[in-house]
């Protein structure tokens, strides 16, 4: 089986919920990566095993490979790896402050990239979160500027 074929029988067991099978199928992808010298694959594996580690309550092993993506991702500059990984670790992050820093990080890199629609997604976030915290004039400057980016 290619490496594309493994990916998107990963990528379907994962939304599908069969995550035993999705984390034995990433595994076998991250190993195939490492032989090849594959580092996107790499940091894609290791991010999707950090959301299945998330989903398994391991919050450690989590971090350890969502920390070891981001740096692939940044060390090959690519910033549409890196702004997903960052919004998918705000999500699952209950720190309001590092939550805060993750999306603000994301919304950098997507304003360099001139993802409008990420843009958008990003600072409805970050209006959510200012809310959560109770701090609605954030929350509405936030969602100010989603607006005014949805024309």
């Amino acid at each position: 089986m290619s490496d594309s074929s493994v990916l998107e029988a990963a990528t379907e067991a994962l939304f599908s919920g069969d995550y035993a099978r999705a984390k034995i199928l990433y595994q076998s992808l991250l190993h195939s990566g490492e032989r090849q010298g594959k580092t996107m694959l790499i940091a894609h594996c290791k991010q999707h095993l950090g959301i299945l580690a998330q989903f398994e309550g391991e919050d450690d092993t989590s971090e350890h490979l969502f920390n070891e993506a981001l740096s692939l991702y940044q060390q090959h500059d690519n910033k549409s790896g890196q702004a997903s990984l960052l919004d998918i670790m705000a999500r699952f992050e209950t720190d309001q402050f590092k939550r805060l820093d993750y999306h603000e990080r994301s919304l950098e890199l997507k304003e360099q990239l001139g993802d409008i629609p990420g843009q958008i997604n990003t600072l409805q976030s970050l209006g959510d979160i200012a809310m959560e915290g109770g701090d609605t004039a954030t929350a509405e400057f936030y969602r100010q500027r989603a607006k005014e980016l949805q024309g």
